[in-house]
C-alpha cells in the first residue's frame, strides 16, 4: 500500500464512489413516469427512522447527472419509527443542508426553507409517506400520504433539499450509496418499503386538520408572503463578518467529509468533555393547524413510554419562530463551526497502517463563547483508533468560535459528522 501522510488523507477525506449494488431478478418500481432508482435506510441512535426514495425519469448512479437533471423528480420518505417529531426533521433538513450547500444558495434559498419547514412541520408516524415532488424546474410540491401540503415556486430549491442526499456530505455515505444503485434495488429492502402505508383512519384526520388549516390561512398567505421575502433582503444589506470563512466552510466541507452508518453500541472512549446524561422529555411544541375537540379525541395518544431517543430532543425549537433571517445566521454559523472541527481531524497513522475506515458522528452543544458544553456519541467507529482521534480533534478545538451576535440563544446544538476513508 502507498503510503500517504495524514493531512494529504484529510484532504482525501469525502472521496466517494457510489459503486452500484446489482440484485439479480429486481424490477424497477415506477411512479407514475419515473422509476425507482434507489432506497436507503435512514437510522439514529442505532434505530432506523424511516426509508427514503428516489425516483428519476431514468435511472442513473451518477450523483452529478442526477442532480443537475432539469427532469421531474421525487423525494419520498417513509416512516418506520413509531414517530417522527416535526424538531428532529426540521433539524435534520437545516443542518444537511447547512454542511452541502454555500452559503450564496443558502441565502437564495432561505425564504424557500422557511416555507418548506412550516409546511412539513408535524410529527410523523409509523406508515406516513412524505413527498418532495419537483414537477418543473421552479415548482415543488409537498403532500403527505396523498394530500398536498403545498407548493414552494423557487428554482433550484428542489436540488438544494436533494444534495442533502446526494451531496458530499449526506446523511450517511451508505445512505447515498443505497439511493445510487440505478434501480437495482434488493429484495428484502424492496419488499419492506413497498409494505409501508399509510394508516387510512390517520389520513382521513389529517386530510380534514390540512384542509382546515389551509382554508384559514388563505386570507392572511399575501400578508405573511411580504413579510417572508423582505427578511433576506435584509440580511443581505447587513454587516456580514461571519461570510466569508463561511464560504470557505462550505467549499471545505464539499471537499473533506461524509458519514457512515450507525452503530448501536459506540465504542468511543469517555471523552474529558463531559457526555450529555439521557435526555429527559421534554415538551414538544404544538402543531401549527388547529384541530377541533373531536379530531384531538380521534389522534393517537403517545404515552410517555412509548417515547423513544428521537423524541427525547431537549434542543431547541429551530422552527418555533423560524425567519429567512435566523436560518440563514443558524447555517452560516453550522458550516463555520464544523470547518473549524475538521481543521483538527487528523487520521490517525496506526490506522492507515492497517487500512481501518470508518466513521463517527457526534452532537455537541457549544455556548455563546465557543466552549463545549455537552458531547453526545450519534454513531461510532468500529475501530477504537478512529473514535479516540475524533475525541482529540473536539478537544484540540475548543473553544470553537463564538456565537455571532446576530444569534441570540445561550446555547447551539449541531452535528458534526467525521469520516476515515483512505483513497481508492
Amino acid at each position: 500500500m502507498t503510503s500517504l501522510s495524514p493531512s494529504c488523507l484529510l484532504r482525501r477525506i469525502g472521496v466517494y464512489a457510489a459503486t452500484p449494488i446489482l440484485c439479480l431478478g429486481m424490477s424497477v418500481q415506477s411512479s407514475a413516469d419515473q422509476l425507482l432508482n434507489g432506497i436507503a435506510s435512514y437510522n439514529k441512535l442505532g434505530k432506523e427512522r424511516f426509508l427514503a426514495g428516489l425516483y428519476l425519469t431514468g435511472t442513473s448512479n451518477d450523483p452529478s447527472a442526477i442532480l443537475n437533471s432539469s427532469e421531474p423528480q421525487k423525494m419520498e420518505m417513509r416512516v418506520t419509527a413509531k414517530r417522527l417529531s416535526s424538531r428532529s426533521l426540521t433539524k435534520l433538513w437545516i443542518e444537511s443542508m447547512a454542511i452541502n450547500n454555500p452559503p450564496s444558495v443558502l441565502t437564495e434559498q432561505a425564504n424557500a426553507m422557511v416555507q418548506f419547514s412550516k409546511l412539513v412541520k408535524r410529527t410523523l408516524r409509523t406508515g406516513d409517506h412524505l413527498v418532495i415532488h419537483r414537477k418543473g424546474t421552479g415548482t415543488t410540491e409537498i403532500s403527505l400520504n396523498g394530500i398536498k401540503l403545498g407548493e414552494i415556486n423557487q428554482d433550484g430549491f428542489f436540488k438544494t433539499l436533494l444534495n442533502s442526499w446526494l451531496g458530499s456530505v449526506p446523511f450517511s455515505s451508505s445512505f447515498k450509496s443505497q439511493l445510487l444503485v440505478n434501480g437495482n434495488v434488493g429484495e428484502d429492502l424492496n419488499a419492506r418499503f413497498v409494505t409501508i402505508t399509510p394508516d387510512a383512519a390517520r389520513t382521513e384526520q389529517l386530510a380534514q386538520v390540512i384542509n382546515q388549516s389551509q382554508e384559514s390561512a388563505a386570507p392572511a398567505q399575501a400578508v405573511s408572503t411580504q413579510q417572508t421575502s423582505a427578511a433576506v433582503p435584509q440580511q443581505q444589506s447587513a454587516p456580514e463578518p461571519e461570510q466569508p470563512e463561511a464560504r470557505a466552510a462550505a467549499s471545505d466541507i464539499a471537499a473533506s467529509t461524509q458519514t457512515e452508518a450507525v452503530i448501536e453500541q459506540p465504542l468511543i472512549a469517555k471523552p474529558n468533555i463531559q457526555l450529555a446524561s439521557a435526555e429527559q422529555p421534554t415538551e414538544e411544541a404544538p402543531e401549527p393547524e388547529p384541530a377541533s375537540p373531536e379530531q384531538q379525541e380521534q389522534a393517537a395518544i403517545i404515552s410517555a413510554d412509548e417515547l423513544d431517543e428521537e423524541e427525547l430532543d431537549e434542543g431547541e425549537d429551530i422552527s418555533a419562530e423560524l425567519t429567512a433571517e435566523a436560518l440563514l445566521n443558524r447555517q452560516l454559523y453550522h458550516s463555520k463551526l464544523v470547518k473549524w472541527a475538521y481543521q483538527h481531524v487528523k487520521y490517525p497513522k496506526r490506522a492507515i497502517v492497517r487500512e481501518q475506515q470508518g466513521s463517527v458522528q457526534l452532537e455537541l452543544v457549544v455556548d455563546r463563547n465557543g466552549d463545549v458544553r455537552n458531547i453526545e456519541i450519534l454513531e461510532a467507529s468500529k475501530y477504537a483508533t478512529l473514535n479516540r482521534a475524533s475525541q482529540r480533534a473536539i478537544e484540540d478545538a475548543s473553544p470553537f468560535p463564538p456565537m455571532p451576535e446576530t444569534m441570540s440563544q445561550e446555547e447551539f446544538r449541531f452535528t458534526l459528522p467525521i469520516v476515515y476513508r483512505l483513497p481508492d
